[in-house]
């Protein structure tokens, strides 16, 4: 069976990297399973392109060795192309073995059996990607993997062909131009289909254009097949094709013929010449389902050992993904003389179509939707040919007495024996000893055991029926919600984990144009020091990284870009002298920072920029987690009452952000102690909120969704060795953020999930939330409050706590099967609700909470028989104390 696969990247391989979705088929259904970004590859694609270029000038390209002007030994010429082969394929895996990639390995093998055929079908607009040698994607190479090229959408829509006529498959062959070429062998291979009977085959040698157009037009091909000279296309055309000594055209001069006969039935074309990758772009704009194309030129002995081996597989009535995978493993016995031969054919299909098979199938529009493009919203997961697990949960479905009577049967004459003997101990007369075996002799007998009331004197003694009372399972609801908010300190820690989980999945975006960092490391530090600007010293012995010179200089190149707003994220607390070094913080579009005194740290506090207005100063603290991880957002917060040199409320990015929104003419207004700018209203998060336990909870704090996306950066020496405008792509205007990404620096954060980055990054992500937020509409990350978190931990527990007590009024002791199904069942529920919840609301519910909480509920607590949970709960919270006094 043929597993498809479609990989979509999006972007540039080479500068910016790709945004990868992949989406899986089996037999129709239809799973996408992730999204995911790749990083930036240039040396890929650089490796690449010198393989290529060496296949460019390689001797005997289609041409007699006679004809050939050699500028290297022919053996020296293929070694250089095996090692740039091997280098390619090599850094090409290790591209693929990527922790981005990985993912789209794992759910590729996850989802597909091993006796799977693959078809990989990548979907890019990049130039670069068709040239990669996916038939070496390692973990896939235990199956027979054929893979093709489509643009990323629909762009041209597929033409309704008319349904043809029943018969022998017809092609048109070409042989063009025959000047150094030997087309014989292409003309054999076409002639044994014909001899064959397979297909009825009509020749055209060096036609005209006008008689190939005729051809194409009243001949209504299904396969068309060009064997001859190609020649490569450059920006502004598409590649050519020789059809004789004198024409050369391209596809555009033919695509009115090539759309009809499209429409007449034509499914596939075959160009086995130089170059024909070229004419792909064209031939898709003219709806053709199907090409097989050359990625670069090609030597003869190899097309014309492809095209024999293809069409003899394809002809066998074999899909095309394996007739050209078996066509590409043969041409590897031309791999000494021609080094990676195979990776010469590809297939570039229309991605709206499904591809042809022999003979042609016509398909539905239905059936093209449901296999190649998926239609809506929907994810539902591939039917599987693995059975399903059938619903554990049986028990409280059968008859009441069925299971009494399986467990009487399962009772051994022996132990039934040994009960009697008991009984007959106690009682002195015989009269007694003979009810007891009257009893054993009806538990026996199988037309009374079918129901526990037709047997009165055992039911009451094997199965005696609780049925607790409302009041019972709302106090075992609360005891266990208690003890759960009791725990939350060692809860939170989990919490955490899974929130961190979904933060990482959350959608891929584009960069933030609205923002620039410039950046200062240890070459812009180096930088200055070689310039002779003189470091301002530090209180603990060390230099500022951003000399005074260096500032004033920065501040003129960024006037270029006229920004909206600049933030410097570094402490300049000196005095300064000379007039210009005055002007510095006199830029009423500058914001400076101050530190405030943290007696718990026993950090004292460092004033502000000397000559910066106090309503142009912010402070730059964390509200950070355990191990420095930052989950929430510090927009603001009241001075203490000891800071004298330092009186800032508002946080960097809040400072920032309002400037921004306000020269953007966005209405700013106070509802309580929340912010709204124009009709969006930033919320709070308090302590006990989501999955929190207690945390410093004081001024105003907002979740962090950091922006899944990279930063424009530009290093602080390029800035200030720019002759000319700053190369700046962004939108006009930006927010200019200045700091220091030292390695070495104290101002090192954690996001959610381990990535360790500098504070201006974090000031970053929080400045891209609030825009976005107020102007693109970006959801802002809420937590449910902490009234509301009790109530919906107390849900789970009183679920979980009715679930038992059904189970217990049939089975007065639930067996441990039942209780973990109910548990992992309501595990589930939790976790997919708290999903939605997040990635559909971007609300953050609790979700270890009432798993815990439930935990409680059906975990078994030893007591007396007959009694139900919540009166077992109660003596043990009775005998607790008794027993830890009597053991102290």
């Amino acid at each position: 069976m043929t597993f498809r696969v479609k990989l979509s990247l999006h972007g540039r391989l080479a500068t910016e990297g790709l945004l990868a979705r992949l989406d899986l088929w089996r037999s129709p259904h239809h799973q996408q399973t992730c999204d995911t970004r790749l990083p930036p590859a240039p040396e890929l694609v650089q490796v690449a392109t010198e393989f290529w270029d060496l296949w460019a000038s390689y001797p005997n390209l289609r041409i007699k060795v006679k004809s050939v002007q050699r500028q290297l030994p022919l053996s020296l010429h293929r070694q250089q192309c095996q090692l740039a082969a091997d280098r390619l394929q090599t850094l090409f895996n290790n591209w693929l073995e990527g922790e981005s990639f990985r993912e789209i390995t794992h759910e590729i093998l996850r989802f597909s059996n091993p006796d799977d055929d693959l078809w990989l079908s990548i979907a890019t607009d990049d130039r670069h990607v068709p040239r990669l040698p996916w038939d070496e994607w390692k973990p896939l190479k235990s199956h027979r993997l054929a893979w093709g090229c489509c643009p990323t959408s629909g762009k041209t829509p597929p033409i309704q062909a008319r349904s043809a006529p029943r018969g022998l498959v017809r092609i048109l062959a070409v042989l063009g131009d025959r000047e150094d070429l030997d087309l014989d062998p292409d003309h054999q291979a076409l002639q044994q289909l014909s001899q064959a009977g397979l297909a009825n085959v009509q020749l055209l040698d060096a036609p005209t254009p006008e008689q190939f157009f005729d051809a194409l037009r009243d001949n209504q091909p299904q396969v068309l097949v060009f064997a001859g000279h190609g020649y490569p296309g450059t920006s502004s055309r598409s590649g050519q094709i020789g059809l004789n000594l004198r024409n050369n055209i391209s596809v555009e001069n033919f695509s009115h013929a090539l759309e009809g006969a499209v429409q007449q039935g034509l499914q596939l074309a075959i160009f086995n010449c130089c170059h024909s990758v070229d004419l792909a772009e064209a031939l898709h704009r003219s709806h053709l389902p199907a090409a097989i194309v050359m990625r670069a030129s090609v030597p003869d002995l190899v097309a014309q050992h492809f095209l024999k081996d293809f069409l003899t597989h394809y002809a066998q009535s074999r899909s095309l993904p394996l007739s050209l995978y078996e066509a590409r493993r043969s041409l590897q016995r031309s791999s000494a003389q021609y080094p990676r031969a195979d990776w010469l054919p590809l297939v570039f299909h229309h991605p709206l179509l499904d591809l042809p098979t022999w003979p042609d199938r016509s398909h539905s529009e239905a059936d093209f939707q449901s296999w190649i493009e998926p239609v809506g919203p929907s994810a539902a997961r591939p039917s599987s040919d693995r059975p399903l697990r059938q619903d554990p949960i049986q028990k409280f479905s059968q008859e009441p007495g069925q299971e009494i009577s399986q467990e009487i049967n399962q009772k051994s004459s022996q132990k039934l024996d040994q009960e009697i003997s008991q009984k007959s101990s106690q009682e002195s007369s015989q009269e007694s000893n003979q009810k007891l075996n009257q009893k054993l002799n009806q538990a026996l007998s199988p037309e009374n055991n079918q129901r526990p009331e037709n047997n009165p004197q055992i039911s009451p003694k094997v199965s005696p029926k609780i049925s607790p009372k409302p009041w019972q399972l709302v106090g075992q609801s609360l005891l266990a919600t208690g003890i759960t908010i009791g725990l939350g300190g060692i809860i939170q820690t989990p919490e955490f984990w899974v929130y961190d989980a979904m933060l990482q999945q959350w959608p891929l975006e584009l960069q933030d144009q609205r923002i620039l960092l410039v950046t200062i490391d240890e070459n812009d530090v180096a930088y200055q020091d070689r310039q002779g600007w003189r470091r301002i010293p530090t209180a603990d012995g060390g230099l500022n990284s951003l000399a005074p010179e260096a500032l004033a200089k920065l501040q003129e190149r960024l006037a270029t870009l006229k920004p909206s707003v600049i933030g410097v994220d570094i402490y300049y607390p000196w005095p300064l002298t000379s007039a210009w070094q005055k002007r510095l913080w006199s830029n009423s579009r500058v914001v400076g920072l101050c530190k405030l005194a943290d007696p718990t740290e026993d950090t004292s506090e460092i004033p502000a920029p000397v000559g910066l207005t106090r309503d142009r100063v912010a402070f730059s603290d964390q509200a950070s987690d355990s191990k420095r991880v930052v989950r929430r957002q510090l927009l603001a917060m009241a001075a203490p009452q000891s800071s004298q040199a330092c009186h800032a409320t508002y946080g960097l990015s809040a400072l920032l952000v309002d400037d921004y929104l306000k020269q953007q003419r966005v209405a700013f207004q106070a509802v309580g102690d929340r912010w709204r700018y124009g009709s969006v209203t930033i919320p709070q998060i308090t302590a006990g909120a989501g999955g929190y336990g207690w945390f410093d909870d004081q001024g105003n704090q907002l979740l962090l969704a950091p922006r899944r996306a990279d930063w424009v950066r530009l290093p602080l020496r390029e800035v200030l060795q720019s002759t000319d405008r700053i190369p700046w792509t962004g939108q006009p205007n930006p927010i200019v953020l200045i700091g220091n990404i030292q390695a070495s620096s104290e101002d090192r954060w954690k996001l959610p999930g381990g990535q360790e980055i500098p504070g201006l990054e974090i000031q970053a992500h929080g400045i891209s939330q609030l825009i976005s937020a107020v102007l693109d509409n970006r959801p802002l990350l809420q937590a449910i409050a902490w009234p509301h978190k009790l109530g919906w931990i107390l849900l789970w527990a009183g679920l979980g706590a009715g679930l038992l007590a059904v189970g217990q009024a049939r089975n007065p002791q639930p067996r441990w099967c039942d209780r973990l199904w109910i548990g992992a069942i309501g595990s589930l529920a939790v976790g997919a609700i708290g999903m939605v919840s997040f990635f559909w609301a971007a609300w953050w519910l609790p979700v270890v909470s009432p798993m815990v909480a439930m935990g409680l509920v059906l975990l078994p607590v030893p007591g007396r028989k007959g009694r139900s949970q919540f009166s077992r709960w109660l003596g043990l919270v009775q005998r607790l104390p008794r027993r830890l006094l009597r053991s102290s």
